[in-house]
């Protein structure tokens, strides 16, 4: 019989090498979470009786590894950001480690005017701005930024993988400005339904990519890449169907049906763009159920980039559905990459008679009594957000912030 169980192990700071197990006797506690258009999540609560465990109390001096294993999904890697430990006299200590996933490179990676010139001559450009293909703009970034850690003596084992051979993803125009790669493409991402991805490979692992460099790699790196969301109408979770075990649903209402874009200029010289949502909901609510915000976009230079902050926030501001599934049965939708759903895939979920579609936003795998369960969630992250998952992500949000202002020139 497979083992139901999920399998920990703390690796070296170079990822050259496992530490150790965390034994099943020792490991209390265990999830992990992949995210869509944003970064995962994991947390362990471990006995203090190991080499392994007590290297997550290194975290001030070292980047300290974790990968996560569950039987049937793909192994989740990161590393830890926050670790306490709890002792009682006379009893084991136990140790709880928050942990990211590889994606919080993109956190820690300034997005500059000029990629290409130190900070201390950064005045031939206000902004880098990019425009095109949005698979080829944000690969752009990434390399550039990349390219300009490397020439500052800042190597990062971030590697792209091969770009398509037609890029036919949606035109979108980019302005970066001393904020993070994450920040700086998060609102196009989620208005395309793309997503930037970061995997750990480890030697041992099977090739990636379809070109030499990739087979011939031997030491840990980031593989990079710029994936748009799947399409899967033949998942529809319900109480019959899906092995749901429990659902909770959440739902909000629209927060604005247009935008009002304010841009560079003072007083009567200042443009304004005027955006009206195009996505159905002007019909659906009704003239009851229209109203209007404005937007400071004072360095959207164009009417055509107005335009397109506006369209990110109307889809910031959308109605939105929350839907947290617990999982008991792997029958007859099957998660993973290359299964039946995964994170980004468009889904249906249907409950009360009312059918939802979206996309997968979240999917966590939890430690149980007699193995694990599975956790998908789709629609907004935010209004289905679990105790768990919201402290992990405040974590790491407060890391990153910490790591944002010690980036600044």
């Amino acid at each position: 019989m497979v083992s139901r169980r999920i399998s920990v192990q703390v690796l070296r700071p170079d990822y050259r090498g496992v530490i150790g197990p965390i034994t099943p006797d020792d490991l209390l506690s265990a999830s992990c979470t992949w995210q869509w258009q944003g970064v995962g999540t994991a947390s362990m609560t471990v006995r203090e009786a190991s080499e392994a465990a007590a290297q997550l109390m290194l975290i001030r001096d070292y980047v300290v590894p974790v990968t996560m294993k569950a039987p049937g999904y793909p192994r989740w890697t990161g590393h830890v950001v926050n670790t306490q430990r709890k002792k009682t006299a006379g009893l084991v200590g136990r140790i709880t480690a928050t942990m990211v996933d590889e994606r919080d490179w993109y956190r820690r990676i300034l997005a500059a005017p000029v990629p290409t010139s130190p900070w201390s001559d950064q005045s031939a450009a206000s902004h880098d701005r990019r425009t095109g293909p949005l698979v080829t703009v944000v690969r752009q970034y990434v390399a550039a930024n990349v390219a300009r850690l490397a020439a500052a003596g800042q190597d990062i084992p971030l590697v792209l993988l091969p770009p398509p051979l037609t890029d036919d993803s949606p035109e979108v125009t980019i302005d970066a400005r001393n904020e993070t790669i994450a920040e700086e493409i998060k609102a196009t991402l989620l208005t395309h339904g793309y997503d930037l991805t970061a995997t750990l490979w480890l030697p041992g692992d099977e090739p990636a990519g379809d070109t030499p460099q990739f087979v011939t790699m031997n030491t840990a790196t980031i593989l990079v890449n710029v994936v748009a969301g799947r399409t899967r109408p033949w998942v529809n979770f319900s109480d019959e169907r899906g092995g749901v075990a429990q659902s909770d649903i959440t739902v909000s209402s629209p927060g604005a049906t247009s935008v009002v874009v304010g841009g560079p200029g003072e007083d009567t010289a200042r443009l304004f763009d005027y955006v009206i949502a195009d996505d159905g909901r002007l019909t659906t609510l009704g003239p009851f159920g229209r109203s209007d915000v404005f937007l400071d976009a004072t360095d959207a230079e164009t009417s055509a980039l107005r335009i397109e902050r506006g369209r990110e926030k109307l889809t910031e501001l959308s109605g939105k559905v929350g839907i947290n599934l617990t999982i008991n049965d792997e029958r007859p939708w099957k998660a993973g990459p290359a299964a039946d759903y995964w994170v980004g895939d468009e889904v249906r979920a249907t409950f009360s008679g009312v059918e939802f579609t979206d996309r997968i936003s979240r999917i966590s795998v939890s430690s149980t009594t007699d193995g694990f369960e599975v956790n998908p969630q789709f629609g907004s992250t935010d209004v289905a957000e679990t105790a768990d998952v919201r402290l992990a992500r405040k974590v790491a949000d407060l890391a990153a912030e910490v790591a944002r202002l010690r980036a600044r020139p």
